[in-house]
């Protein structure tokens, strides 16, 4: 849970590389050979990861813009 400006600002970076490495790892699993099916179920974790981050972020956004920020 994000409770703080600090731990937002690195939250926010973090989606931002976490961009990134979500396609360098599609990439490579690719190349690797994997598509369909297996590509999804590989990738579903780190997405998984991302989607959770994204939803405190958006948490924190919601608590400010209502003025309950700590």
């Amino acid at each position: 849970m994000i409770t703080t400006d600090d731990e937002y600002r690195c939250a926010l970076h973090r989606l931002e590389e976490d961009a990134a490495t979500l396609l360098r790892q599609r990439a490579a699993l690719v190349e690797a050979g994997l598509s369909g099916d297996g590509l999804d179920r590989a990738m579903a974790p780190l997405l998984s990861f991302r989607a959770g981050l994204e939803e405190e972020v958006k948490a924190y956004e919601d608590g400010r813009l209502s003025g309950s920020e700590g």
